[in-house]
């Protein structure tokens, strides 16, 4: 089945779950919220129904109370959706999608973390130098790889993937592009076949073994 369905570009937290691992999410919905009585009980009930079906999911990643805790924090922002933010303005989508990339990523956190304490510590020297927004911005990016003085095709292998994920995401927030892509005329689709495959090659394996799949360990 479809498992992820551009969750990042999710206008809601509840959208982000119908988009993001969706088998797991569907299963949870269907045996653990639905049993419980999902929103048929009440609006209070419901969000208890929420709140424990997010816990139990944090739970199932691992038996630690960091991922009990990054569930808690999924959990609390439906609940928060449910009471606060009823209807939303199509107006400021774009607002509504950067502030559910900001949770998410926040969230994410506490998933990675080995302990609260380390969680913390990484929120913590998040915003270390944020007085000055320059320096903040450089070594931000120096951080994560990018100095001054690299070749410019080290650049562009950095940019241009990242720009054509962005775009194929938009592309497929609302539609299946692979059924698209399978009404394309043969010659069309192989080609594109044969992108995907030395993509796959050139980038996926160049540090392979250094990078393990977070969803390795589950």
């Amino acid at each position: 089945m479809e498992n992820f369905r551009s969750p990042y570009l999710s206008k809601s937290v509840h959208e982000f779950w119908r988009r993001w691992h969706i088998s797991l999410s569907s299963w949870f919905r269907d045996y653990v919220y639905i049993p419980l009585g999902g929103n048929r009980r009440g609006h209070i009930r419901k969000q208890l129904n929420t709140l424990l079906t997010f816990l139990l999911s944090g739970l199932w990643h691992g038996a630690d109370v960091t991922f009990v805790f990054w569930g808690g924090i999924h959990g609390f922002g439906q609940i928060a959706e449910n009471t606060f933010l009823r209807k939303r303005s199509r107006r400021f989508s774009w607002l509504s999608r950067l502030a559910v990339l900001l949770f998410v990523t926040f969230a994410w956190i506490f998933f990675r973390a080995n302990t609260l304490q380390e969680a913390s510590y990484i929120i913590r020297m998040m915003f270390w130098g944020i007085s000055n927004p320059v320096r903040y911005l450089w070594d931000g990016l120096t951080g994560i790889g990018i100095r001054p003085g690299m070749r410019t095709i080290t650049y562009l292998k950095i940019g241009v993937p990242l720009l054509a994920l962005f775009i194929v995401d938009w592309i497929s927030r609302d539609r299946d592009l692979f059924s698209e892509v399978s009404k394309c005329p043969k010659a069309v689709r192989l080609g594109i076949y044969y992108l995907m495959g030395f993509v796959l090659i050139f980038y996926c394996f160049q540090n392979i073994g250094e990078n393990q799949f977070v969803y390795f360990q589950f």
